[in-house]
């Protein structure tokens, strides 16, 4: 996926995430172990994953998306009882990621909560996405 994709889908994420701070508590949909899985977040799932709303019905692609979720929920579980710290192949991607994410979170609080960002705008970018 090329590094302009990836840029737009975090920056959707995080508008995305910024837009509901004051509503109450989404509804819980799974919960593995410690992890729980919100239909906000299988909604915001499935939209940044549209093929399979072509293909199924919008049951069966939420039952898809959330079986997903609870796969990727189950191998970071198993993951965290790694220590990768130590693996020298993975430690400097982790610090990458690390240092990214610092990053990110940096620009969200920095910028990113002053800017107001139009529906409309989010609708033309998904869609530029998906082309």
């Amino acid at each position: 996926m090329k590094i302009k994709h990836l840029l737009w889908i975090c920056l959707l994420l995080l508008t995305f995430g910024c837009s509901r701070k004051n509503q109450p508590e989404e509804t819980l949909v799974a919960r593995v172990g410690s992890e729980k899985i919100t239909f906000d977040e299988l909604e915001k799932s499935l939209m940044l994953n549209p093929q399979y709303a072509t293909r199924m019905s919008l049951r069966q692609a939420r039952e898809s998306q959330l079986k997903y979720l609870i796969e990727q929920r189950l191998y970071f579980l198993a993951a965290e009882k790694v220590d990768f710290e130590d693996i020298p192949e993975i430690a400097p991607k982790l610090k990458y990621i690390r240092e990214q994410e610092t990053l990110k979170a940096f620009i969200e609080k920095k910028f990113l909560d002053r800017l107001p960002v139009d529906e409309t705008e989010i609708i033309r970018a998904i869609a530029k996405l998906n082309k």
